[in-house]
């Protein structure tokens, strides 16, 4: 393996690694690959184009769950009409090395620099709890549900506190593992979300690096089609790789699950069956 770790810290609440191989930086948490700047743009346009050119406010007030390393946020300021993001991370590191360190910073294109942006520090459950802010759009960019822990914020009682948290008009996204390898855990996270929103949109995209990806875009008040106006900048989000993207063939097709919940959380149990013979 050519990659050599030029940055690495074990903080409170992760291992931090970021590696390179001449122009391919990949960043790891736990052991566990987060990004590789060879296509994470794919990853990250689809998690947040879908939901701006859905959200028709003029100024937009975008709230990021997660997401520490800045490059959704790096995404969300090339379009127009950003009035202001807040970026919510529970790792104190993970902003600090986004932020200073030169590498990250010209990956990130110094997002969380930007004096739109707002960085704070705290668990993304406890900041929608005490928060009265109404955002426009929220993008919850969290770990996969590998364990108990981050499961609850893939629950009916977080997407709660998501709804109460949007303007009206607003439109939530989130990431949703793979419809592939963890196909139940995906499927559980839409009905789970479909619980409170009354609509719920999936939709999947390929990254070589990570595979099969799954998201999930969620309104109280529908979906018309979407406005491309102001999405130039991006590298493979469009209106007809978004129309591509709805379709899901039939090995990962919905699937019956169970309901996500803090008393039932069953997608902990999902996701470990599917990624269980996944190297």
């Amino acid at each position: 393996d050519a990659y050599t770790a030029f940055a690495a810290l074990l903080t409170k609440y992760q291992e931090i690694v970021l590696t390179r191989n001449e122009d391919d930086f990949r960043l790891y948490l736990d052991g566990s690959l987060q990004f590789s700047t060879y296509d994470e743009y794919r990853y990250h346009e689809m998690l947040v184009f879908p939901a701006l050119a859905r959200c028709r406010a003029a100024e937009k007030r975008v709230l990021v769950l997660g997401g520490g390393d800045g490059l959704a946020v790096r995404e969300i300021l090339k379009a127009p009409g950003v009035r202001d993001v807040t970026l919510v991370e529970l790792d104190p590191e993970m902003i600090h090395l986004a932020r200073n360190n030169p590498s990250f910073r010209k990956i990130n294109n110094d997002s969380l620099r930007d004096p739109r942006v707002n960085t704070v520090v705290g668990d993304a459950y406890e900041y929608l709890t005490r928060s009265r802010l109404l955002s426009d759009i929220i993008i919850a960019d969290f770990p996969d549900p590998h364990d108990e822990t981050v499961s609850k914020l893939y629950t009916v009682e977080f997407f709660r506190l998501v709804r109460r948290s949007l303007a009206p008009g607003g439109v939530f996204v989130c990431q949703s593992t793979s419809p592939l390898f963890a196909r139940e855990a995906f499927w559980c996270i839409n009905r789970s979300m479909r619980e409170v929103f009354s609509h719920v949109l999936p939709y999947h995209v390929y990254i070589p690096t990570f595979g099969d990806w799954g998201f999930n875009l969620a309104s109280g008040a529908g979906f018309d089609g979407p406005c491309m106006d102001g999405i130039a900048a991006a590298r493979y989000f469009s209106r007809e790789s978004f129309e591509h993207s709805l379709h899901f063939p039939s090995d990962c097709k919905a699937v019956a699950t169970g309901i996500n919940t803090f008393d039932r959380p069953v997608l902990y149990t999902y996701y470990l069956k599917g990624w269980k013979y996944i190297d």
